[in-house]
């Protein structure tokens, strides 16, 4: 609804109400049924204005991170519970080709099997790297075991090191290696060919920017809020790269170009672990307000969780000695009340809630290989950097 609109139309209203008793004075019939004319119109615009009030579209996208470590049956069986319950959202699976080089007894078509039971077929595929060393090794690059996102030497996790080394530390030559190899790792085994990206540990940059382009990738989604990952881990080294990495980002922030060639898609909100559901509807209630007042037309919401943590995962215990123990989580649990709650809003505030992706995106054109994504036209959304 346009509230200037309405207002000017119930302040000339007031003002025909005023001449009333003028117009019972006077004796000319046509003067009289042009002013009672006028009255019941602009009383009508005025109630039609109420009822055609135009919908906040609020576009809200899930994000699965896949880290690389593990494929557990109760994650995946969650996963598959809730495609059954929310099949009309589009999940955009940032796939990780590290499980087909970890040293486990799992066979590759199981690798497979498991991966390709979560995915529906409104889902979209991206990349997701962690430089895990077998992965590393085996696109052709150098192991590098630090700084890691703790400042020192990479933590061995499972048996294996390098996941907590960000993709930025290699070099552009290094990272292209990495993204090509992950891309023939997604054609050889059937998951589709990877249209975005999103760095472990939202880690991104130009290095990788220039890398992603060179091998046809045009968007990145590893922008996200510094003050989420701060607020888990204060003051790590983690934190401090995000701080540098992405100054001014938060939530309010919707797709941007991060170069002439790369569209940002942020995770303005986070990942389930990151961001409970007090968090996230407190963020969520304020930005439908700012929008609101502001008289916008669109919202921009981006969330998710991941793969290995969806019901259960592996911690360190340090009452332990480091040594990992399962835990179980309600981070995807949380995921499913949030929509539930967001759509019970959505239903009493007028509110137009559709699930999307990146393809489905307004305004959002991939030319074709080799070409640049198009601009999104919609200011609302667009924001330079």
């Amino acid at each position: 609804m346009r509230i200037n609109n309405f207002m000017s139309i119930s302040f000339i209203s007031f003002l025909l109400y005023l001449f009333k008793p003028k117009l019972e004075k006077t004796d000319n019939v046509y003067v009289k049924l042009f002013f009672l004319a006028s009255f019941i119109i602009f009383q009508f615009l005025s109630v039609t204005t109420v009822f055609s009030q135009e919908k906040l579209k609020v576009y809200f996208l899930l994000s699965v991170d896949w880290e690389g470590d593990t494929l557990r049956d109760a994650n995946l069986a969650a996963m598959q519970r809730f495609n059954r319950a929310f099949p009309e959202f589009p999940v955009i699976h940032f796939l990780n080709a590290a499980y087909y080089t970890k040293n486990w007894e799992m066979s590759e078509m199981e690798v497979t099997s498991r991966i390709k039971s979560v995915l529906k077929s409104n889902d979209e595929i991206g990349m997701h790297i962690h430089s895990w060393e077998n992965f590393v090794k085996a696109s052709g690059v150098e192991f590098r075991d630090g700084p890691s996102f703790w400042g020192d030497l990479s933590i061995s996790r499972n048996g294996e090191r390098g996941d907590d080394v960000p993709l930025n530390s290699y070099s552009e030559k290094e990272i292209q290696k990495q993204i090509s190899y992950s891309k023939k790792v997604f054609k050889k085994f059937g998951l589709g060919i990877p249209k975005s990206f999103r760095g472990g540990g939202w880690m991104s940059g130009s290095n990788v920017w220039n890398a992603l382009v060179k091998e046809g990738i045009y968007i990145d989604s590893s922008a996200v809020p510094g003050e989420l990952v701060n607020n888990l881990y204060p003051d790590s080294n983690l934190s401090k790269l995000h701080q540098a990495l992405w100054l001014g980002i938060d939530e309010t922030l919707g797709p941007y170009h991060t170069t002439e060639q790369m569209i940002q898609f942020p995770n303005n909100l986070g990942l389930a672990d990151y961001v409970d559901e007090i968090e996230f509807m407190d963020k969520y209630l304020r930005l439908y307000r700012q929008a609101v007042q502001s008289g916008k037309k669109e919202l921009y919401i981006h969330f998710g969780w991941h793969q290995e943590s969806a019901v259960e995962y592996f911690k360190h215990d340090e009452n332990n000695h480091g040594r990992m123990r399962l835990v179980r989580s309600d981070y995807l649990e949380r995921v499913e009340k949030i929509i539930n709650t967001v759509k019970a809003h959505a239903q009493k505030n007028n509110v137009e809630l559709i699930p999307s992706g990146f393809e489905k995106f307004p305004k959002m054109k991939i030319l074709g290989q080799g070409a640049a994504c198009a601009s999104i036209a919609r200011g609302i959304f667009l924001k330079s950097k």
